[in-house]
């Protein structure tokens, strides 16, 4: 990733968020221009999304480009499936 040119990389693990406190990694978050998720087990990746908070802060992020790839294209997409 850091060969691609880009300014800065940075890195969240999405199980310590809650332990490091969003006063932290919020800031970090809202100055990103691109989120990526990379793959793993979508159920893990959608329960640490929830617990960490990130998946309630996305919503209100209309301006940054997010990218899933494999599992991590699963929780990032708004919705999944039909809605009722």
């Amino acid at each position: 990733m850091t060969g691609l040119g880009w300014a800065s990389l940075g890195v969240l693990e999405l199980t310590a968020l809650p332990s490091i406190g969003a006063e932290r990694w919020v800031p970090w978050v809202l100055a990103a221009d691109v989120l990526l998720v990379d793959g793993g087990d979508a159920t893990y990746l959608c329960h640490w999304m929830r617990e960490s908070g990130l998946a309630d802060l996305l919503p209100s992020l209309p301006d940054t480009v997010w990218v899933g790839v494999s599992a991590g294209s699963m929780v990032m997409t708004p919705r999944i499936g039909t809605s009722s």
